[in-house]
Protein backbone atom coordinates (compact mmCIF):
# COMPACT_ATOMS: atom_id res chain seq x y z
CA UNK A 1 0.00 0.00 0.00
CA UNK A 2 1.46 3.36 -1.01
CA UNK A 3 1.72 6.26 1.39
CA UNK A 4 -1.04 8.14 -0.44
CA UNK A 5 -3.36 5.15 -0.10
CA UNK A 6 -2.50 4.88 3.60
CA UNK A 7 -3.34 8.53 4.12
CA UNK A 8 -6.66 8.26 2.30
CA UNK A 9 -7.59 5.04 4.10
CA UNK A 10 -6.80 6.44 7.55
CA UNK A 11 -8.73 9.63 6.78
CA UNK A 12 -11.73 7.68 5.52
CA UNK A 13 -11.72 5.39 8.57
CA UNK A 14 -11.45 8.42 10.82
CA UNK A 15 -14.35 10.26 9.18
CA UNK A 16 -16.62 7.20 9.16
CA UNK A 17 -15.82 6.37 12.80
CA UNK A 18 -16.23 10.02 13.74
CA UNK A 19 -19.70 10.03 12.17
CA UNK A 20 -20.55 6.86 14.06
CA UNK A 21 -19.37 8.43 17.31
CA UNK A 22 -21.57 11.50 16.79
CA UNK A 23 -24.55 9.31 15.90
CA UNK A 24 -23.99 7.21 19.03
CA UNK A 25 -23.91 10.35 21.19
CA UNK A 26 -27.20 11.51 19.68
CA UNK A 27 -28.75 8.04 20.03
CA UNK A 28 -27.64 7.81 23.66
CA UNK A 29 -29.34 11.10 24.47
CA UNK A 30 -32.49 10.19 22.54
CA UNK A 31 -32.71 6.90 24.45
CA UNK A 32 -32.30 8.64 27.81
CA UNK A 33 -35.31 8.93 30.07
CA UNK A 34 -35.09 12.72 30.00
CA UNK A 35 -33.71 14.15 26.75
CA UNK A 36 -31.49 17.15 27.44
CA UNK A 37 -30.28 19.43 24.65
CA UNK A 38 -27.66 20.94 26.94
CA UNK A 39 -25.96 17.60 27.54
CA UNK A 40 -26.08 16.76 23.85
CA UNK A 41 -24.52 20.10 22.88
CA UNK A 42 -21.91 19.77 25.63
CA UNK A 43 -20.89 16.37 24.28
CA UNK A 44 -21.18 17.00 20.53
CA UNK A 45 -20.08 20.62 20.09
CA UNK A 46 -16.35 20.14 20.85
CA UNK A 47 -16.22 17.34 18.30
CA UNK A 48 -18.11 19.37 15.73
CA UNK A 49 -15.58 22.20 16.02
CA UNK A 50 -12.95 19.90 14.48
CA UNK A 51 -15.20 18.73 11.64
CA UNK A 52 -14.61 21.52 9.06
CA UNK A 53 -10.85 21.11 9.29
CA UNK A 54 -11.16 17.34 9.09
CA UNK A 55 -13.22 17.59 5.92
CA UNK A 56 -10.57 19.88 4.40
CA UNK A 57 -7.83 17.44 5.43
CA UNK A 58 -6.17 19.89 7.83
CA UNK A 59 -3.64 17.93 9.88
CA UNK A 60 -3.93 20.25 12.88
CA UNK A 61 -7.64 19.47 13.17
CA UNK A 62 -6.78 15.79 13.49
CA UNK A 63 -4.21 16.58 16.18
CA UNK A 64 -6.75 18.62 18.15
CA UNK A 65 -9.29 15.85 17.69
CA UNK A 66 -6.83 13.44 19.27
CA UNK A 67 -6.47 15.75 22.26
CA UNK A 68 -10.25 16.05 22.64
CA UNK A 69 -10.74 12.32 22.37
CA UNK A 70 -8.66 11.72 25.48
CA UNK A 71 -11.47 13.30 27.52
CA UNK A 72 -14.12 11.37 25.65
CA UNK A 73 -12.27 8.09 26.12
CA UNK A 74 -12.24 8.69 29.90
CA UNK A 75 -16.00 9.32 29.83
CA UNK A 76 -16.76 6.32 27.64
CA UNK A 77 -14.56 3.98 29.65
CA UNK A 78 -16.12 5.08 32.93
CA UNK A 79 -19.59 4.61 31.38
CA UNK A 80 -18.49 1.14 30.27
CA UNK A 81 -17.39 0.17 33.77
CA UNK A 82 -20.44 1.67 35.49
CA UNK A 83 -22.97 0.22 33.04
CA UNK A 84 -21.53 -3.26 33.29
CA UNK A 85 -20.83 -3.57 29.57
CA UNK A 86 -23.91 -2.01 27.98
CA UNK A 87 -23.71 -2.23 24.18
CA UNK A 88 -23.80 1.56 23.69
CA UNK A 89 -20.84 2.00 26.03
CA UNK A 90 -18.87 -0.74 24.29
CA UNK A 91 -19.63 0.78 20.89
CA UNK A 92 -18.70 4.31 21.97
CA UNK A 93 -15.44 3.14 23.53
CA UNK A 94 -14.46 1.22 20.39
CA UNK A 95 -15.46 4.08 18.09
CA UNK A 96 -13.46 6.53 20.18
CA UNK A 97 -10.43 4.26 20.02
CA UNK A 98 -10.84 3.86 16.25
CA UNK A 99 -11.17 7.60 15.65
CA UNK A 100 -8.14 8.31 17.84
CA UNK A 101 -5.90 5.71 16.18
CA UNK A 102 -6.91 6.63 12.64
CA UNK A 103 -6.51 10.37 13.33
CA UNK A 104 -3.02 9.82 14.71
CA UNK A 105 -2.09 7.58 11.78
CA UNK A 106 -3.39 10.21 9.34
CA UNK A 107 -1.33 12.87 11.10
CA UNK A 108 1.80 10.73 11.10
CA UNK A 109 1.55 9.56 7.50
CA UNK A 110 0.64 12.97 6.08
CA UNK A 111 3.57 14.48 8.00
CA UNK A 112 5.93 11.93 6.50
CA UNK A 113 4.56 12.61 3.02
CA UNK A 114 4.89 16.37 3.51
CA UNK A 115 8.48 15.88 4.66
CA UNK A 116 9.34 13.67 1.65
CA UNK A 117 7.38 15.75 -0.87
CA UNK A 118 7.43 19.43 0.20
CA UNK A 119 5.19 20.44 -2.72
CA UNK A 120 2.24 18.58 -1.15
CA UNK A 121 -0.29 21.14 0.11
CA UNK A 122 -1.80 19.12 2.98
Amino acid sequence: MSSTQQIHASRLICLVSFSGLLISLIAEQLAAIEFNWGVLLFLALPLLICLPGMIKGNTRSYVWLGCLLLFYSAKFFSDLVVSGGAWISVMQTLLCLTVFCSAMLYTRWSGIQRKNHPSTTR
